[in-house]
């Protein structure tokens, strides 16, 4: 093995050693071993802006992970940003009749899924198997729907003879450790946004991410909701986030 690869292998023991050290510290901070939880800040910013339902989250910026210790293994669970959830779950908003049919199927989808209410365990094949047998009890508009395969389901929407697949590839679920491998990636991202001046909005209809290169695009279009101005806006683009800066969230109370 060469000097190079010998001093990279020990750097990489080293950064995990600090970082498994940063975790057993903050718990013997919080007290006691059975509340083998808390937050691992990953990256900082002082530059960038990070909104929160229509609310500037004032800089600098810590991006963390939370973390919970079971049987000695370390598991990531979460995003945050000055102790903000970047994933919260998604607000649902009721359907109307102006809404389109591609968008009335998919909201019967994610509903039908969620009313399986199928165990996180759930061996991959057998989720799909079930995941096509909710689809099938979608009333009005599906005539049928059935698992294909181990990772495939079809289904035959009302008034249509076309199948429509749905193909899962791998698992549908990340096992814990490969789900705290992408967490730990992606709020590295998040910091490095950051890093770059981009500006970054937690809203009803997702996340938006602004290059630095357009934020004095997005800080001209919140200027003008926040005034109530009626015209077409280009980075705001649903309607629903005009709506929350133009009345704002409060931001939620930060943990110390």
């Amino acid at each position: 093995m060469s000097l190079v690869s010998r001093l990279a292998r020990v750097s990489m023991q080293i950064l995990a050693t600090l970082l498994m050290a940063a975790v057993s510290s903050a718990l013997v901070t919080r007290g006691s071993a059975a509340d083998a939880s808390g937050r691992l800040v990953i990256a900082t910013s002082e530059h960038g802006a990070y909104y929160f339902h229509g609310t500037l989250v004032p800089a600098p910026y810590s991006i963390a992970v939370g973390y919970t210790i079971d049987s000695g293994d370390t598991l990531w669970d979460g995003i945050y940003i000055n102790d903000i959830p970047m994933h919260p779950q998604p607000v649902r908003h009721p359907l109307s009749a102006r809404d389109s049919l591609e968008k009335l199927r998919e909201e019967a989808i994610w509903t039908a899924a969620r009313g399986a209410a199928i165990p996180p365990a759930t061996p991959p094949a057998q989720r799909v198997r079930l995941l096509g047998a909710a689809y099938s009890r979608i009333p009005g508009l599906v005539d049928s729907a059935r698992a294909l395969s181990d990772t495939q389901v079809v289904i035959y929407w009302a008034g249509s003879t076309r199948p429509d697949f749905r193909t899962f590839t791998g698992q549908l679920t990340a096992s814990p450790a490969e789900g705290s491998k992408v967490l730990l990636r992606e709020a590295r991202r998040w910091g490095s946004y950051l890093a770059v001046q981009t500006a970054i909005l937690t809203t009803s209809a997702g996340e938006l991410i602004v290059p630095a290169s357009r934020v004095p695009e997005l800080n001209a279009e919140i200027a003008d909701a926040r005034k109530g101005v009626d015209r077409k806006y280009s980075m705001l683009r649903e309607p629903r986030q005009v709506a929350e800066f133009r009345n704002p969230k409060p931001l939620p109370s930060r943990k110390d």
